[in-house]
């Protein structure tokens, strides 16, 4: 599984990029989120399995997933992203402690 991890290490929310997004990736990077992003849609269930399990590098206290296709994950926040870089990181704060 290939993902791209930006975070500062520690217990902190985690969002799921799917596709990358490298204008928000950042930015919810320095808003105190970990950003793991990645290009295929099918893996999400594999990442967040990872997530769950800590093996990305961090503790993940809380899960958000922003993507650019409509989908579920059993008790996941999911956002479809609608390139607005301003709501989304909004949608983080209403729905992922940080």
């Amino acid at each position: 599984m290939h993902v791209q991890v930006l975070s500062a290490g520690g217990a902190r929310p985690a969002v799921v990029l799917c596709p990358p997004l490298p204008d928000l990736a950042p930015r919810l990077a320095r808003a105190g989120y970990a950003v793991v992003s990645l290009h295929a849609a099918d893996r999400v269930a594999e990442v967040l399995a990872a997530l769950a399990q800590g093996t990305l590098g961090f503790e993940a206290s809380a899960v958000g997933v922003i993507a650019a296709t409509a989908a579920t994950a059993a008790g996941v926040p999911w956002l479809l992203y609608q390139n607005d870089l301003d709501a989304a990181v909004r949608w983080c704060g209403e729905h992922l402690a940080c």
